[in-house]
């Protein structure tokens, strides 16, 4: 009877921190979804400086889950001599790898517009800056599916080349 009210209590205490932990993640998505469209940067020079954290704490202020989070972030660092808790989910580390599954999912989402319009144009530029050094920018023009037929043109890729080879340009369309 009593490890039954022991195990009730654990799995109780274990869903509740899922649940937090799901309100930190969703926060961060919310914020790196908003600078990505924005074009901005998430970090600044050090990690604990930059727009992706200031915008985390700004969007905590409205969600509880995520201002605990980082409350308890914040006694961690006060408490103990070290300035890194054992897990934190809003790590340089952890936003990179929340931000590419999120370019994961775009992408996928934009490969099956394309194979459903089955129509898509590419764009394929380059130019010398004042250094001479070459950009090459491709860029994938198609409709979306989801709005009222938008088109959309996305800069698929730009890298700036040290020579202008065509195994060099080949590279960049890969």
């Amino acid at each position: 009877m009593l490890q039954r009210t022991i195990d009730k209590k654990v799995i109780q205490h274990r869903s509740i921190v899922i649940e937090q932990n799901r309100h930190v993640v969703y926060v961060a998505m919310k914020a790196i979804k908003y600078l990505a469209t924005e074009m901005m940067a998430l970090r600044g020079h050090t990690s604990s400086d930059g727009k992706f954290l200031h915008l985390f704490e700004l969007l905590a202020e409205f969600d509880p889950g995520a201002a605990a989070y980082l409350q308890k972030l914040r006694n961690v660092r006060e408490q103990d001599g070290r300035k890194k808790p054992s897990v934190n989910l809003i790590s340089p580390l952890n936003v990179r790898r929340l931000l590419l599954e999120m370019k994961k999912q775009v992408t996928e989402h934009i490969i099956n517009d394309v194979r459903q319009q089955g129509v898509c144009s590419v764009i394929y530029d380059g130019t010398q800056d004042e250094s001479k050094m070459e950009t090459q920018c491709v860029l994938l023009r198609y409709v979306e599916t989801d709005e009222a037929d938008v088109p959309r043109q996305l800069n698929v890729s730009l890298k700036h080349l040290q020579q202008v080879t065509l195994q060099a340009i080949l590279c960049v369309r890969s």
